[in-house]
This record gives structure tokens, sequence and C-alpha cells, in this order.
């Protein structure tokens, strides 16, 4: 584990926590480190954690996920530290304000108890940051139910690197714990009434996927974005107009901008806006966590869909390693499969919808 590194920037709300979103996102252009850069800019730190409400969650990893997909993945990650608000107050006084803390939103161990507080067991694959992160949150089963558990990274031991096609530069580890020793304050319950004062209005399901749903965003946006500048100057063998002049591809690419941009703009319309959060959870009704939870999937699902759309109409020179184009296809599906836009999240959306009961790692 490495030693936390010191902030550079002391970010205290919405525009400090976008701007330096979007001076890191023009440094990671440049070829600085993905890790180190959002590490020092502090935007991994707690304290940048703790304060981000839901708007400045989602403008903040899209203009990262814009930049780069591993580093908004880190990001999104970095959501998890919000579990605080839901722990005991010895748990939030243990994690230092620049810490970074990490975790996984899969269920992947288990929970029993002990005579001197309770034992964790698990093992949980592509942990993003897992070698530099200083505390994880990883969710495991208990018998009442799913529950988070805060450890330090000294009680995990850092396993392989996950090999997925994309968001290679995460740094994603295996995490596996040993029947460690955890006391009674580092089990939380993140469904129930936050103990914090702070505001934590989205429970940590949503929120993860609130800012994976940005990185999405972002992916699209960068993706069009190549696709169209490679438009306006190549063309297609055997045609001797340009791309951008075809009136197929034109309409296709109109229908594919047009709808990404409204389902961003439905995001965000259902997203809640800071002047008009309560100060403490809960803070949402069901019925909008359900409308916030299907706008959210509704975004990365048509965000995924224009990416694939420039993809595949950019030609063959897209299929090469390192092609812009490639990237963000390959970090776009990679993100695509993670749990919280999985097929059984999607399924578990649609339910709620019509009222059944879902598990609180959905909504």
């Amino acid at each position: 584990m490495t030693a936390v590194v010191d902030s550079q920037h002391q970010l205290s709300g919405h525009d400090d926590v976008v701007s330096a979103a979007r001076a890191v996102a023009d440094g990671i252009e440049d070829g600085a480190p993905v890790l180190p850069t959002l590490r020092s800019a502090g935007l991994l730190n707690l304290s940048c954690a703790a304060l981000g409400d839901p708007a400045t969650v989602l403008y903040a990893c899209e203009a990262i996920g814009y930049a780069n997909g591993s580093a908004g993945w880190l990001l999104a990650s970095a959501q998890h530290a919000r579990v605080l608000h839901w722990a005991e107050p010895p748990a939030q006084a243990r994690v230092a304000a620049a810490s970074f803390v990490t975790g996984s939103s899969s269920v992947c161990g288990s929970l029993e108890g002990d005579t001197s507080g309770f034992r964790v067991s698990g093992r949980w694959t592509a942990v993003p940051g897992a070698t530099e992160a200083n505390w994880f949150v990883l969710y495991v089963r208990s018998e009442d139910g799913p529950v988070a558990v805060l450890l330090p990274a000294e009680q995990v031991r850092i396993g392989a690197t996950t090999e997925v096609i994309g968001l290679g530069a995460a740094a994603c580890h295996e995490v596996l714990i040993d029947n460690a020793l955890i006391d009674p304050a580092g089990v939380v319950d993140p469904f129930g009434p936050a103990r914090s004062t702070r505001s934590a209005t989205l429970p940590t399901a949503l929120l993860h996927r609130h800012a994976a749903a940005g990185v999405a965003i972002g992916l699209a946006r960068r993706a069009l974005y190549e696709f169209t500048a490679t438009a306006r100057h190549r063309s297609r063998l055997g045609s001797v107009e340009r791309m951008a002049e075809q009136p197929v591809l034109q309409r296709e690419l109109n229908r594919t901008v047009s709808a990404f941009r409204a389902a961003r703009a439905l995001l965000l319309a259902e997203t809640p806006q800071p002047n008009g959060l309560p100060s403490a959870h809960p803070a949402l009704s069901r019925s909008r966590r359900v409308a916030l939870a299907a706008a959210q999937l509704h975004a990365q699902d048509t965000a995924l869909a224009a990416v694939r759309f420039a993809f595949a109409k950019a030609g063959g020179s897209a299929l090469y390693s390192g092609h812009p184009l490639e990237i963000r296809w390959r970090d776009s599906e990679t993100l695509a499969q993670q749990p919280v836009f999985g097929e059984a999240a999607e399924r578990e959306v649609a339910r709620a919808q019509f009222g059944s009961y879902v598990s609180p790692l959905v909504l």
C-alpha cells in the first residue's frame, strides 16, 4: 500500500469538484498517469466523495470519462466511500479525510459472528485501484442479508490483475479476505437511515450506478466526436464522397445523436439538484428512486449503442489496437458488463416499476 498523497486542492463544493475533474481530464489527455493524477487532485479522497451531491458526481465522472474511461471508473468506484454515511461514528472517525476508498458492488463474501467481533472471508474480482487504496468497502452475505464491511488495506490480500477487454488503466485486481477479524463498527448496513448529518441523498447502489452512468456518457460523447471528426475527411473504400456527405449515414448519425442526447437529458432531469437536497437520508421517495434507476440504465444503454454505432461505421481502421474509437469501444463494453448495469439489475428495476420488492442493492 502506498502512503496517502496530500491533496494539492481543497475541494469544497460542486464547482470546485467539477472544475478539478475537467482540469484532470486535460492532464490525462496530455499523457499524465491516471491514478496518481486523480489522487494528487484530491478527487479520490474521502473528503471529496463525502461532499459530492448526485449532480456533481455525474458531471465529474462524465468529464473524466470523456478523457479516459479507466480514470472515470476509478472515480466512480471511489463513491463507495459514501457508505460511511451509514457507519457508526467510530468507523467514520477511523478513515482519514485524505484516504482513498474503493470497493465493489458485487456480493462475494460471507460474514460470521465471532466472540471478538465478526469474521469476513471472500474474493472480489476487478476491484479498481486496489493496489493504491487505503480502505475497502466490500459487500458480504450475513444472516440478516447483504451488508457492507469497511476494511483497511492491511487486512486484505491483493491478488492477480483482472484481465478485461477495457478499462485497463483502472488497475483492477482481485481482492481476497481470509477469515479477517473486524469489530462491529466495521460492519455497515447502508440500507437504513443514514447516521451522518451530511448530505446522503442517494443510497449507495444508486450513487455508484449514477457515477458509472456518467462515465458511460463521457465515453459516448468522445466516441461520437472521434467519429464525426473522422467522417469529415475520410471516404469509404470505392467512394469519392466523404463519409460525412453520405445521406444515409447522415440520417443514422442524426438518429443516434438525438437518442443519446435525449437519454442524457432524461438522466439530468431525474438527478436531484444541489439546491433541492435535504440534509440527511432518506431523501428520495421510492418512486423517484425507481425513476432515477431506470434513467441511469437507459442512459448507459443508449450511450453504449452510440459507441457501437461509431465503432462500426468508422471502418477497418477502428479495429487497430490503440485507435481512439477502439479504446472507447473496449471501455464501454467492459463498463456494460459491471453488476450495476447487468441484466439482473435491469430486470429488478423493471419489476420495481410495477411495485414489486427488489433488493436494496438495486435501489
